[in-house]
Formats: C-alpha cells, sequence, structure tokens
C-alpha cells in the first residue's frame, strides 16, 4: 500500500539536507575568519601600543583617585587656638580663659590637626616630589562584613625595579593603599597592598 502525500507535506530530499550543511559550514568559515582577524587586529595592535595603553591606564587611576580626594578644609577651617592673639598689640590683663575642647585634640601622625567643626583634618604626606599620600573617599569593600569605611588613604611614589632587566634611572610607580581601619593613628605603608601601576618610569613629581 502506497500513499501519495500532497507536495507541501513531503520533508527536505538528501540532497537538499546536503546543500543546507554546505552553506552553513561556508557561513561559520566565514564567521570564524572574521572573528579570527579582529583578534589578531586587537592583539597587534595592543602589543604595538603597549606602553601607550599602560601609561594612559596610570593616568586614569591617578584622576580617580585624585577626584575623590578628602579634607574637611573643603568647607571648614582648621583650629588655631593661637589664631586670635595680636602680637601688635600689648597684652591686656585678664581672667584666664577656659580651654577649649578642642585644645584636648590629640594629634596623630594621620591627622595632626582638627577642624573647627571637630573633624579631624588629614595629613598630606609629601615625603619628597616623586612620593604623595592622601586621603580620599573610594574605598570599596572586597569583602563583605569587614571593617572598611568609604574612606581609605592611598600613596602614590616611584620605586627602583627589582628582579627585572631595566635601563638605568628608570622606576617604577607603585600605589599603596590602606583601607583597613582609616583612622589609626600611624602609617603602616610596608604592610599595605601595593600595585604597580606603570614600570619605565623616569621621573615624576607631586
Amino acid at each position: 500500500m502506497a500513499f501519495d502525500l500532497p507536495k507541501d507535506e513531503r520533508g527536505f530530499t538528501l540532497l537538499e539536507v546536503l546543500i543546507a550543511i554546505t552553506l552553513l559550514a561556508l557561513l561559520m568559515l566565514g564567521v570564524y575568519s572574521l572573528v579570527d582577524n579582529s583578534t589578531r587586529t586587537r592583539e597587534n595592535t595592543l602589543l604595538e601600543d603597549k606602553e601607550f595603553v599602560e601609561a594612559e591606564t596610570a593616568l586614569y587611576r591617578l584622576e580617580t583617585d585624585f577626584s575623590l580626594f578628602y579634607t574637611p578644609l573643603f568647607y571648614t577651617v582648621r583650629y588655631n587656638p593661637a589664631a586670635n592673639q595680636n602680637s601688635n598689640t600689648q597684652p591686656q590683663p585678664t581672667l584666664p580663659s577656659k580651654p577649649s575642647y578642642l585644645d584636648k585634640y590629640e594629634a596623630t601622625e594621620r591627622f595632626p590637626f582638627i577642624s573647627k567643626k571637630s573633624l579631624p583634618v588629614p595629613a598630606l604626606v609629601n615625603e619628597n616630589k616623586s612620593s604623595f599620600a592622601f586621603f580620599y573617599s573610594g574605598n570599596k569593600r572586597n569583602y563583605e562584613n569587614t571593617k572598611e569605611s568609604n574612606f581609605a588613604w592611598v600613596k602614590y611614589t616611584l620605586k627602583n625595579m627589582e628582579g627585572e632587566a631595566n635601563q638605568p634611572g628608570l622606576q617604577e610607580l607603585v600605589r599603596y593603599h590602606i583601607p583597613g581601619n582609616p583612622y589609626a593613628p600611624d602609617f603602616d605603608w610596608d604592610n599595605s597592598s601595593a600595585s604597580v601601576l606603570l614600570k619605565n618610569v623616569k621621573s615624576l613629581e607631586f
């Protein structure tokens, strides 16, 4: 017994399937060739412009950190207990004034001053022309429930490259980061997180 199906209900013939597979293979070959060429072009461009890309990335990191620089002196002034004293006038005998509670502030290495609004003023550490440390508000916790705030200390400095063949006089730009307990009294840069941003730097001045 044989059935004669309508023409529109018949399946694909073997020849039609083979033609479709061949066309699909040619299409995939073209797509692969396009992706491969794009990848090679990108790799060649990065190799040629590697130093430029690294310098641009380091400058972007610098710009981001400095844009988040924080100090209460943006909107208040530093407290100075001798600010009202005038050396040009003769001292008048007066009753001893009660010392302000701001006078009791204990200065630390990180916060050597206090503002008139009772806010600790962070230090600006500029040990030499190629080193600068400051307080910024761009910290993000890497782990949940860690004892970190939005504030942290950042230090940029030039260091001699170690363990690598380099030209004499060239250094690397290193970024130090202290996120934990930003209000601790002293700096501990040696045990802080450090990352090399740029190598083969001739000079840098802050």
